[in-house]
């Protein structure tokens, strides 16, 4: 007998993902790696924020329909 309540998951697991906390280093200080690390900073933080985005707006759209969200 499962004594858990019943409940449903209402986002997709992915936007549980932690964001990289370790960031790409900057070799030396010539401008190609300075380049090559700013490309590799905006890949990390386009991923991060769709998760967290997508999260947001799962979490927002929930409370809506629950008649619990207040538009700050």
């Amino acid at each position: 007998m499962n004594n858990q309540p019943n409940s449903k998951k209402f986002y997709q697991q992915n936007t549980l993902t932690k964001c990289n906390e370790s960031l790409p280093r900057i070799e030396n200080n010539s401008s190609l790696a300075i380049q090559n690390a700013l490309i590799e900073f905006r890949s990390i933080y386009i991923d991060c924020a769709l998760r967290h985005n997508t999260l947001v707006e799962t979490i927002e759209k929930t409370e809506v329909e629950h008649g619990n969200y207040i538009n700050n």
